[in-house]
């Protein structure tokens, strides 16, 4: 609940439209940006989403592998989320995406935000429309 409370003192925009569009994504979502935003119960494709000031992407994605002295990152079954924003911000459905930092204080490696907004940019998202929530 603290990081919607930072979001939301910090985010002026902060719409109906947005809280609509997290709900909807929290439903579940696509595995792949091709197919429905929301695939439970009430999804919409992407294109039919209703427009947001922001799209807040949770943690919780990534799963740290170790090797020695190198550590991996390996997309859970929550890696929907990702491609969820990914398809929304290409469908124009939002200008930001807010991605949670997700660093624990015993986690190894970069937080998880970062890792993911490293993705996000590979899938074509302009670096200027993804921001980090607030370390805590």
């Amino acid at each position: 609940m603290s990081i919607l409370r930072s979001l939301v003192s910090q985010t002026p925009l902060f719409s109906f439209s947005f809280v609509d569009l997290m709900v909807r994504l929290l439903a579940g979502g696509p595995a792949n940006p091709s197919e429905k935003v929301g695939t439970g119960e009430g999804g919409v494709f992407a294109h039919a989403a209703p427009k947001a000031d922001a799209i807040v992407v949770l943690s919780g994605m990534l799963r740290v592998v170790s090797s020695g002295d190198r550590i991996f990152y390996e997309l859970s079954d929550a890696a929907d989320r990702l491609f969820a924003e990914i398809d929304l911000i290409e469908h124009k459905k939002a200008p930001l995406s807010i991605l949670a930092r997700g660093q624990l204080p015993w986690s190894k490696g970069a937080a998880e935000g970062e890792v993911v907004a490293g993705l996000a940019m590979k899938y074509g998202v302009d670096p200027k429309q993804i921001r980090l929530t607030i370390s805590t």
